[in-house]
């Protein structure tokens, strides 16, 4: 299955189904953490996927516009259908295309990057993604970004792992692939530790951020441009 391709983005909602408090957690987070903002704000969503934080954000907030970015067009496409079926599609745009190839003139008040930046291994790759962001967000602006991390030398790792595992099964994975799933960590996702991945924010040129949330190897952090 090609990831991110038609066959995977049209199970992307369903497949881990058994852990689904910890994306509803992260919409939670989200709308939180972007409550501040104006009225009529525009919103970047980095990776934004098939659009499940833009139908929490909007229906919530009706006069703020979206930018969906997304290099896998097949995900937008199903973005777009869920957004024309819940009557948000007229206030969002779309960009199938990394950042880096965004236009920057258009400023935003604040930017999602859920479950996202852990794809980039590379630790100046992460930071690189973090750094269009903050080329496209007003000062000020206001970033809510979630991510796979932890200190694989931590004595909790070990605990945090297990669970994990224990919720792609519930989630019906294949045994093979929960047992592979240590091995991809730090392969098919990043393994960065948190304090690497907040110094990559700043680095990037946020302030430094706040962790808000954690739900096992999941963490969130709320930070902003200067």
């Amino acid at each position: 299955m090609e990831p991110f391709g038609k066959e995977h983005a049209a199970i992307y909602d369903t497949q881990f189904e058994g852990m689904s408090a910890a994306r509803d957690g992260l919409q939670l987070i989200a709308r939180l953490g972007l409550s501040q903002l104006p009225e009529n704000a525009r919103i970047l969503c980095a990776g934004a996927g098939t659009g499940t934080e833009v139908l929490t954000l909007g229906a919530a907030n009706p006069g703020w516009h979206f930018m969906l970015a997304d290099p896998a067009p097949a995900m937008l496409d199903i973005a777009r259908r869920r957004l024309d079926k819940a009557g948000l599609l007229e206030r969002c745009s779309f960009h199938a295309g990394y950042l880096d190839t965004l236009s920057e003139k258009v400023v935003f008040d604040g930017a999602t990057a859920l479950l996202v930046s852990h794809f980039l291994t590379d630790l100046e790759a992460r930071t690189a993604f973090f750094r269009e962001i903050v080329k496209r967000l007003a000062p000020g602006g206001t970033l809510i970004s979630a991510d796979l991390a932890a200190d694989r030398h931590a004595s909790d790792f070990t605990a945090l792992m297990q669970l994990w595992q224990a919720g792609l099964r519930l989630s019906d994975i294949p045994e093979e692939n929960v047992s592979a799933h240590v091995d991809n960590f730090g392969r098919d996702f990043a393994a960065h530790t948190p304090d690497e991945v907040e110094s990559a924010m700043v680095k990037a040129g946020f302030n430094a951020p706040d962790q808000v949330f954690q739900m096992l190897l999941i963490r969130a952090w709320k930070t902003r441009r200067p």
